[in-house]
């Protein structure tokens, strides 16, 4: 059967999360495509988006949602407004059924093609940031026309090829990773006493752990001379939302890492499909450089993760020094600007074909 595709401004919300998270089921996509995100940032919107719907058979096998930010000009799961947009999205491209092969192609194809609610002379245009690498080639596959791609390295560590070929996280590291992280341990136990990893027990305990991570995070950044990524008022509120929604769901995992005097740090990281995925930080920086409070608190988390078994640790996009010592690999992050054809050059084209 064919597709039926839809376009057109979102009416119901309610009916809106119960498709998505049905969709979610048939669907290997990432986090930042879960109603567990998308479902925050809706209800933080100033105004509705734009809702892409594609059935087959009466059922929904793909939905994204859009912002128009100028005459047939649209951003994919962004406003385009810099505060709400500040939560930056990954592995984005649209929330598709994955027994049906080919079928985000398809939805691009009809996007730039085919539709039939734009005006006849206008082009349209996609603004697409950090697509996946799977929604990246899909988008190929439709027929759109883009310039070439910027591209992100999101390094992870692939945890059960850790397990299998090492057996602890540490032994994976190269050599001078590893002195640094067995030094900065040493000399952390021998001036402050044992380090230990623990987590809230409830939502509340969650936004207190948060609290203190925006503390050590705001005031590194801001000694740097930059604001820090919870400057924005809606950043922190977004994800006070989220906690206090998700948190039950055992999809937020928040970390402390403390000696036996104060915490080293705090990690804010999502847990989706048997992996982990490091989102934000708070540290506690010392003049003794040889203390590396985030490559301990990665390390420990990770041998943490690694014991339960959990397969990946993504430290999401970002090519950071610390990110690389700690990787076994990188995934791709594509952002690029597809353009569409407009409808009277297609069907000149389809006419001169006839």
């Amino acid at each position: 059967m064919s597709l039926h595709c839809t376009f057109e401004p979102l009416s119901a919300p309610d009916a809106l999360a119960e498709r998505w998270k049905a969709l979610e089921k048939k669907s290997r996509s990432s986090f930042f495509l879960s109603w567990n995100w998308v479902g925050t940032w809706l209800n933080r919107l100033a105004r509705r988006p734009l809702v892409f719907s594609a059935t087959r058979d009466g059922e929904t096998v793909a939905l994204g949602l859009f912002f128009e930010t100028g005459p047939s000009r649209f951003l994919l799961h962004q406003s385009g407004d810099m505060a709400e947009d500040s939560i930056y999205i990954e592995f984005n491209g649209l929330l598709c059924d994955d027994t049906v092969t080919g079928l985000e192609a398809d939805c691009w194809t009809w996007l730039t093609c085919q539709h039939p609610s734009r005006p006849l002379l206008r082009r349209p245009t996609f603004d697409l940031n950090r697509l996946s690498e799977d929604s990246f080639h899909q988008i190929e596959a439709s027929g759109g026309s883009s310039g070439k791609p910027t591209l992100e390295a999101a390094p992870y560590a692939n945890l059960s090829w850790i397990a299998d070929q090492h057996g602890d996280f540490a032994s994976a590291l190269s050599r001078n990773s590893r002195h640094k992280l067995r030094r900065s341990i040493t000399l952390y136990e021998t001036q402050e006493g044992d380090l230990t990893l623990s987590r809230p027990d409830t939502a509340d305990d969650a936004q207190r752990y948060l609290d203190r991570l925006i503390e050590l995070h705001q005031e590194t950044w801001r000694a740097r001379g930059k604001p820090g990524a919870f400057a924005p008022d809606f950043f922190e509120a977004f994800h006070r939302q989220m906690i206090s929604n998700s948190f039950d769901q055992g999809v937020i995992d928040l970390i402390e890492i403390r000696s036996e005097e104060a915490p080293l740090g705090y990690l804010y990281n999502f847990l989706h499909r048997g992996a982990a995925l490091s989102y934000q930080s708070g540290f506690r920086y010392d003049e003794d450089n040889r203390l590396k409070p985030g490559l301990v608190c990665h390390a420990l988390t990770a041998q943490d993760y690694l014991d339960r078994g959990l397969d990946r640790y993504s430290f999401l996009a970002g090519d950071s020094r610390y990110k690389r010592s700690l990787a076994t690999g990188a995934d791709k992050l594509y952002s690029l600007r597809l353009k569409g054809d407009n409808q009277l050059t297609r069907l000149v084209g389809a006419a001169r074909h006839h």
